[in-house]
């Protein structure tokens, strides 16, 4: 296992003064909680707080060092460390944070040598052997990773042209903010650099995460596989277009027949292609949903307005972000209703925003006392009624577990 830290931190020099300020000092107990400062926020987003601080939760700390108190006491008095000082019991905990003097410093990675430690770490944050035996139905996508290369030399050429124009271009300079903008950017190139993926499977929908999923997108150039670059494909409005599988009867088979033998029927996917990805208790309610299957194909054949085959169709070229936001400015125009529920929760009605309306359209629950959300569920109930009505029950089989579409669709 490899530590990250900023070059700019003196660890021999640090160590040493360690020596005398904790008995049984461990340097590498010292880089661990650096290292998390550095790595929590660029792989777990939720973690942070106002001011680029770092919220540590103390039962995971001394669960890994018993003595962590002493330890950020001793990075804080040497400016390695900074802490807000807020805590409310029960509800957050003190927050830490690099100091600012640490904001702009590149950060390279050191390979952790106590063996002992190491293991402990590792039991903490890294795979359990469940998430390892769940990544041996993804060989034929770790697999892919064998022969990736990665020209962190030129990242690196690049990444400080990119600092420069920032900062050239920023009206204000928030230490703090840049601290947050670019840490991310460094820690995912060293990963790449290290050829550290950090594969992880999603317990809840299956989905497979690696450094590459958090990458942005102007260093995957950078990447390469035998010497040729890489190039991506995107597909327009990708999780709308998804969508369409669930008003296939056929999608809801629970067939045992794989996904070769199916091929020329109306559905090459089928429930049966996800249902070992998904959590038990999702599994649950997919198994309520394909009860109601033959409810689901009544609404379909009762599609008198052929709205179905609208809502595909748009899809199909690629329409559906500029369609709804039409149809939305009609609406307020045309209905006091929408108008009424525009005023209480104003929002910019432009074609960036629409995506994230329409995607709150799919897979927010039905019932929601956010006014943007029951504008734009009345504006799909409006154009798309059986889509709708569709999306519904299937979120509706258990309110408590409404993403089910969403992790359906993933």
């Amino acid at each position: 296992m490899r530590l990250f830290y900023p070059d700019t931190l003196q660890i021999e020099s640090l160590s040493q003064k360690g020596q005398s300020y904790i008995s049984d000092f461990d340097k590498w107990k010292m880089l661990y909680f650096v290292h998390l400062l550095i790595t929590l926020p660029a792989v777990h987003k939720k973690s942070r707080v106002d001011g680029g601080y770092i919220n540590f939760k103390s039962t995971y700390m001394q669960a890994v060092v018993h003595d962590y108190k002493q330890y950020l006491e001793f990075l804080i008095d040497n400016s390695v460390v900074e802490c807000n000082d807020k805590y409310s019991v029960g509800n957050f905990s003190k927050s830490y944070r690099l100091s600012p003097n640490h904001f702009f410093s590149t950060f390279d990675t050191v390979e952790l040598s106590n063996v002992v430690f190491a293991k402990k770490v590792q039991g903490k944050i890294g795979l359990s052997s469940e998430d390892k035996r769940r990544l041996g139905n993804y060989v034929h996508l770790t697999k892919q990773f064998e022969n990736l290369e990665f020209d962190y030399q030129g990242v690196l050429q690049y990444y400080s042209g990119l600092i420069f124009q920032s900062l050239l271009n920023a009206r204000t300079i928030d230490d703090a903010y840049w601290n947050d903008r670019f840490r991310e950017i460094k820690v995912n190139n060293l990963l790449l650099r290290d050829k550290d993926y950090r594969f992880k499977i999603d317990n809840v929908s299956g989905r497979f995460h690696n450094v590459l999923t958090r990458l942005r997108k102007e260093f995957r150039h950078f990447l390469h596989i035998g010497g040729q670059s890489l190039i991506g494909l995107d597909i327009k409005s990708s999780q709308p277009y998804i969508s369409q599988v669930l008003l296939n009867k056929d999608f809801w088979v629970l067939s045992t027949s794989p996904a070769s033998a199916r091929r020329g029927t109306r559905s090459l996917i089928s429930l049966s292609d996800v249902m070992d990805r998904l959590d038990p208790g999702v599994k649950l309610v997919v198994r309520e949903i394909v009860k109601r299957a033959p409810m689901l194909d009544k609404i379909l054949q009762n599609d008198v307005n052929q709205s179905v085959t609208v809502y595909k169709s748009i899809l199909n070229n690629g329409d559906i972000y500029e369609h709804v936001l039409k149809v939305s400015w009609g609406l307020i125009e045309a209905d006091k209703k929408f108008k009424d529920l525009y005023d209480v929760e104003p929002f910019g009605l432009n074609r960036a925003e629409m995506k994230g309306m329409v995607l709150r359209a799919m897979y927010a629950p039905i019932r929601s006392r956010s006014a943007k959300t029951r504008f734009i569920h009345g504006v799909f109930k409006y154009e798309f009624p059986v889509v709708y009505e569709i999306f519904s029950i299937i979120k509706g089989v258990s309110p408590k577990n409404y993403r089910v579409l969403a992790l359906i669709l993933q």
